[in-house]
């Protein structure tokens, strides 16, 4: 994909669909399947470096560290020209909106420790994943894989761990903030909001959750109104 980063603003949470980007598309508006640990063409990855760690004897906490200064860098790297900017969590209440707030963190477990007799070496059951969420105007928002964006269930102060379905995120959180970029701000067109509207309506009708029907029946008739504006 060109502009992987958005760098050019041409992409927005209405006009990319929502399973084309993943928490940190969304969190950091690049609206891309976003991974933290691909370095450009770099096979480098938190199972295969957890695993390395594993095997030198390294301890969770400083797996945790590891990681997490690994994935600040490559923060730092890829969006120094939004005035990146890691924050203590203290700090928060301080924090204007005029910037995203931005908090990231994951989680790895080792099972079934193995020996690999073609080439004698240690491989370890290597569980682990990532998650973004971030504050605008207030609230905090996160987007799960492929699912609609929502609103966070905790706003004011978060438990130990972050439960995300059967997913519990419990390393320590890096904060930072980024410049918003000027392509959030941006009105959609009516052909837009139409497009948008109808996208939905058939994500929607794909489920078979009885909530719904209630969802769909609101969506239709926001687009019945954008339909009569068209005229």
């Amino acid at each position: 994909m060109s502009d992987f980063l958005n760098k050019k603003m041409g992409r927005t949470e209405y006009n990319t669909e929502v399973y084309s980007y993943n928490c940190g598309g969304y969190a950091l508006s690049t609206y891309t399947w976003y991974l933290p640990y691909t370095e450009w063409g770099d096979d480098w990855s938190h199972a295969d470096r957890i695993n390395e760690l594993l095997c030198e004897g390294a301890s969770e906490s400083d797996i945790y560290s590891i990681i997490l200064d690994h994935d600040k860098a490559v923060f730092e790297e890829q969006f120094a020209d939004r005035n990146i900017t890691f924050v203590d969590e203290e700090d928060i209440p301080y924090i204007s909106d005029d910037v995203d707030l931005i908090a990231y963190r994951f989680y790895y477990t080792a099972d079934d420790e193995y020996v690999d007799s073609a080439n004698d070496e240690v491989y370890y059951d290597i569980d682990t994943d990532f998650h973004f969420r971030v504050r605008r105007k207030g609230v905090w928002y996160e987007k799960r894989g492929m699912t609609e964006i929502r609103k966070c269930e905790y706003n004011d102060y978060w438990p130990d761990y972050w439960q995300c379905g059967n997913l519990c995120y419990d390393s320590p959180i890096l904060y930072f903030t980024l410049d918003k970029l000027l392509t959030g701000k941006k009105a959609m067109t009516l052909e837009e909001k139409i497009q948008h509207c109808e996208n939905r309506i058939a994500r929607l009708k794909m489920r078979s959750e009885v909530k719904n029907a209630v969802l769909i029946n609101k969506a239709e008739k926001e687009l019945a109104k954008l339909k009569n504006l068209e005229r």
